[in-house]
């Protein structure tokens, strides 16, 4: 049907104004303008906080065991 991608488009909707907030949180956090460093670390922070909160957001439950399972497989060889 044609509303097939409604729910992923509002899905996609929805993380992208999250990112936004993270990264207006961080910015509104973080002196970025004072230093190269900062802005670095700015942007590490915000790449982090987003990808968490996309595997909240986008994966199903399903697929976050799996994920989780093979993280923490490569880290018990490791």
């Amino acid at each position: 049907p044609w509303y097939y991608f409604f729910p992923e488009a509002f899905k996609a909707l929805l993380t992208l104004i999250v990112q936004c907030l993270i990264g207006w949180a961080v910015n509104f956090m973080l002196p970025l303008e004072s230093s190269w460093l900062l802005w670095f670390a700015g942007a590490a922070v915000t790449g982090v906080l987003g990808l968490t909160a996309n595997i909240f957001l986008i994966l199903s439950r399903e697929e976050k065991k799996l994920l989780l399972d093979k993280v923490t497989g490569k880290f018990r060889r490791g």
